[in-house]
């Protein structure tokens, strides 16, 4: 059963980041529904990554990643950084690319774990003005999935920062 946490980050501000989370439960059915990839050559203009909750010390943090490589930022628990941060990255486009290549659009939108305390991740695309959240829990799904979530996190090492208040 998907567990129903409200993420700090949503908390915070949900225009800053945002919550990959919440705008997946609120809306499901469009947010998922078949993306027309007719022109695959259409461009990816975001990708983000939200890290929940769980009841040991999982990473609680929201990332999303811009066309241009700015990056915005909530970390709220089991973090380097933890509030809101901004930061640019350089390899966008190498994103982009791996995201086509697993053939992100094509993967289920949920993938469930039967055990109870795991942690839960949210990825996102959006392209065409159209978004893809896929909801993965404990070790569940394709391994290019979690692979495609490593290379976020990545992304978010290699940031360059701006000071943060």
């Amino acid at each position: 059963m998907l567990r129903m946490f409200i993420t700090v980050a949503a908390l915070i501000n949900t225009a800053y980041a945002g919550s990959i989370e919440n705008d997946y439960k609120q809306n499901k059915s469009a947010l998922n529904s078949k993306l027309d990839l007719t022109n695959y050559d259409s461009k990816i203009t975001e990708i983000g990554i939200e890290r929940t909750r769980c009841y040991g010390i999982c990473p609680e943090y929201s990332l999303i990643i811009r066309r241009d490589g700015t990056l915005n930022y909530i970390g709220s628990k089991n973090m380097g950084r933890i509030g809101k941060h901004k930061g640019i990255v350089y390899e966008f486009e190498k994103l982009e690319k791996f995201v086509k290549q697993i053939g992100y659009f094509n993967f289920k939108n949920y993938y469930p774990s039967p055990l109870e305390d795991v942690k839960s991740v949210y990825t996102y695309v959006k392209i065409n003005g159209k978004k893809k959240i896929i909801l993965r829990s404990g070790s569940s799904g394709p391994i290019q999935l979690w692979a495609l979530e490593q290379l976020i996190d990545k992304m978010y090492l290699d940031a360059h920062w701006e000071n943060s208040k």
